[in-house]
């Protein structure tokens, strides 16, 4: 491997490395660790109505996260998922941490692939809720995907269970992101010790 292409494999970690630290800074990772979780409860009573216990991050915690999320899940970004993949096969690091990074991306596909609620008559998965809010309300104003939003904003009991299952997705996607910075950490500490 040439050393320009060594060089730019390293860029590309050092900033998988610094936006997973800005997601470990964020609100959203501070709502995880005090060991809550994230959940939607919703209860329905003839005498009361529709109770609710939301237990998830605010609104603005979610926006910073998926600003920041982008840069993994955007191809173009040279610490994307896809380009990280292809950087770990290019530095020739062992196939085991291949296999393990591939099995834990591959999972996360698996789970964003898998239909949590048929809705309307259409089956709806856990990659449609991303797409949806991603494209619709957090990263850009796509204008399909934006009146699905407003459609499950009409009711609030609803909305609040899609805005949960969306955090939820950003956890599986945080603990996988978590995940191989663990990995580039220690590829950079065996490059250093070389």
């Amino acid at each position: 491997m040439s050393t320009n292409n060594h060089s730019r494999i390293l860029d590309s970690f050092d900033l998988f490395l610094e936006k997973s630290n800005e997601l470990k800074q964020s609100r959203f990772y501070d709502f995880i660790k005090q060991g809550t979780g994230i959940n939607t409860h919703i209860e329905w009573s003839q005498n009361e109505g529709f109770s609710t216990f939301v237990q998830h991050p605010d609104e603005g915690a979610v926006k910073a996260f998926v600003l920041t999320l982008r840069f993994f899940i955007k191809p173009n970004e040279s610490c994307s998922f896809l380009q990280i993949k292809k950087h770990l096969i290019n530095f020739n690091v062992s196939k085991d941490i291949l296999k393990n990074i591939n099995k834990s991306y591959e999972n996360l596909q698996e789970y964003l692939d898998e239909t949590i609620v048929i809705y309307n008559g259409e089956p709806i998965t856990n990659r449609k809720v991303l797409d949806n809010f991603l494209n619709g309300k957090y990263a850009h104003t796509d204008k399909n995907k934006r009146s699905v939003i407003d459609y499950w904003k009409k009711d609030e009991c609803g909305y609040l269970l899609w805005f949960g299952n969306f955090c939820g997705i950003l956890y599986n996607y945080m603990k996988l992101i978590f995940h191989t910075a663990d990995v580039i950490e220690k590829i950079k500490e065996h490059c250093i010790a070389k």
